[in-house]
């Protein structure tokens, strides 16, 4: 199986970024996996601030984990701005900086 950068949604409620690596008759095996934290928006109708933090940070979980299969509500593809944050700090991928390159 490919890895694939996806959006995970637990039965806890935990929204989750991560890489999904394997699946297996009772778990899927998910890589670098943040937790997605939604805050407060500062005004009515404007979007809300996001931002990541480790997933389990007292364990490994973050590096690789296997999650049971019954214990996931819903698997998507995340939004790709969500893929190129979440890659900048995973180091998954290194992005250039936009601008002029002058020797």
């Amino acid at each position: 199986m490919d890895k694939k950068v996806v959006y995970v949604k637990l039965i806890t409620g935990e929204e989750l970024i991560t890489t999904h690596t394997a699946t297996a008759q009772e778990t899927f095996t998910f890589e670098n996996t943040v937790l997605l934290v939604v805050g407060r928006p500062d005004k009515v109708g404007a979007q809300p601030p996001m931002g990541f933090m480790p997933f389990l940070p007292y364990t490994n979980a973050s590096v690789k984990v296997a999650v049971n299969r019954n214990s996931v509500q819903l698997m998507c593809d995340p939004h790709h701005q969500l893929i190129q944050e979440y890659q900048k700090i995973t180091g998954s991928i290194i992005t250039p900086k936009t601008g002029l390159i002058i020797p």
